[in-house]
Order: structure tokens, then C-alpha cells, then sequence
């Protein structure tokens, strides 16, 4: 049981490197999908799933992924409102 945990645990820190890495200081990136597949993001993980204005996003911790077409995903660093 704690091995998968870890296992994901692992993956998702990966996958939070990778877009960490990418989006740097900058408040949001436009970037192709391919890149993501070549820097081996894994898309069957995330953190969270928000839907705003009718767009669903798929959140990393604080980076939120949004599709702007099937091959380009808009990113950025999320703030939840709920809370601020």
C-alpha cells in the first residue's frame, strides 16, 4: 500500500518539476502538448479539477493546465479565490 503511494507521490512531484521548470517566474505559459509528452508529463495525474467559465483545468498543486486547443495547454500559476 505505501509503495503505490510513493510510487505516485513520485510522479506527481515529477510532474510538478516539469512545469515548475517551464513556467519559472512568468505568470503563464502557452506551450504545445507534444513538449509536455517529450519532457514525459504524465497527464493521468493531477491534483485537482476546477471548471471556470466552462472550461475544465486540471490542477498541479498550484499550476493550473488549460486546454486552449486538443494541442495547446495554457499554464499558470493557480490562486484559489475561496481563500484569499
Amino acid at each position: 500500500m505505501f509503495a503505490y503511494i510513493n510510487k505516485t507521490n513520485r510522479l506527481l512531484f515529477k510532474n510538478y518539476k516539469i512545469l515548475t521548470q517551464l513556467i519559472g517566474l512568468t505568470d503563464y505559459l502557452e506551450i504545445e502538448k507534444i513538449i509536455l509528452k517529450k519532457l514525459r508529463y504524465d497527464f493521468s495525474l493531477c491534483t485537482g479539477i476546477i471548471e471556470e467559465n466552462g472550461l475544465k483545468s486540471f490542477l498541479m498543486y498550484d499550476i493550473q493546465l488549460t486546454y486552449i486547443t486538443n494541442d495547446k495547454i495554457l499554464i499558470k500559476r493557480y490562486e484559489d479565490k475561496r481563500f484569499i
